[in-house]
């Protein structure tokens, strides 16, 4: 009792249950189900084994340049064109002049994303519709109200259409927060209600938005998340995608649009550790990743 004996078996399948085995008359034993502590180390098994599989990995071979570009990749992807420069200025350099043909040909390059980024996270919705009409005057134009040679209507961008949803609603929210609530209720009159009924999501979206109205104070309400930083960073990822994405509508450019390559590694990685222990039917340790990043 209380000494590890090894691994006995590996890969075992199946159901199993605990047993005892005894082998005399007036045999007895004492079981332990946790109400006082183990003899054996269960807490530093589950760690040794942890640091053994850590090990494991920091085995595996991969370009020593991988963490530098892909940390590179994250700061291009949403426009931090600051903090890209200060860590690579060689990258940044490149990143800048290949901004014209970067995902697809995109008129928005590195420093463009900056701006609306900056803009945007100073609430002035306002500036940044009017910067990237600017820069591309068909930018919130909806395709749907023209026809190519055949005579066939296209559909609105997805992102694009959704970039508008988005900014539309912010703007809404900076006119709550600067208390001005009769040009808010204006601007859901004439903005916000031509995006009902188009979108299930946009449509649950709104209420809550307008919930704010009913409010005396907004940022202690039960919507208050949609006054903090945060919100205005989930608009700015928004906008920062269809800005990526341009005019494409590859399926595949969508992807690389939303996320970046970061995000996508720690996607699969979840992913695969979540399949691993699926393989193994629901047995071990949950892989947690807040638990490696924190």
């Amino acid at each position: 009792n209380g000494k590890k004996l090894g691994v006995a078996f590996q890969n075992v399948k199946g159901t199993m249950y605990p047993t005892i085995g005894l082998h005399s008359q007036n045999e007895h034993i004492d079981v332990n189900f946790g109400a006082k502590p183990f003899q054996f180390d269960v807490e530093g098994l589950i760690t040794e084994e942890r640091e053994q599989f850590a090990a494991e990995i920091l085995e595996s071979e991969i370009p020593s340049s991988a963490p530098h570009n892909i940390v590179c990749s994250y700061l291009m992807h949403y426009g931090y064109a600051d903090t890209l420069r200060a860590f690579d200025e060689t990258k940044f350099k490149e990143h800048v002049a290949q901004a014209s043909s970067h995902d697809g040909g995109t008129v928005f390059g590195l420093e463009d994303r900056k701006r609306v980024r900056s803009l945007l996270f100073s609430g002035d919705i306002d500036g940044v519709k009017q910067f990237l009409v600017e820069k591309d005057p068909d930018f919130f134009e909806d395709p749907k109200t023209s026809a190519d040679a055949n005579g066939s209507r296209e559909q609105s961008p997805p992102f694009e259409r959704d970039a508008l949803f988005h900014l539309s609603v912010q703007q809404f929210i900076e006119l709550v927060r600067g208390e001005k609530i009769s040009e808010a209720v204006e601007h859901a009159r004439a903005s916000l209600s031509t995006f009902q009924g188009k979108s299930p999501q946009h449509d649950a979206h709104l209420q809550d938005v307008l919930a704010l109205l009913a409010y005396t104070d907004p940022h202690s309400s039960p919507m208050g998340n949609l006054m903090s930083t945060t919100q205005r960073e989930a608009v700015a990822d928004i906008v920062n995608a269809a800005l990526l994405l341009g005019p494409s509508s590859d399926p595949s450019a969508a992807t690389t649009a939303t996320s970046s390559v970061l995000e996508r590694l720690l996607t699969q990685l979840c992913k695969v550790q979540a399949e691993i222990r699926r393989r193994n039917d629901n047995k071990g340790e949950i892989f947690k990743l807040d638990k490696y990043i924190d």
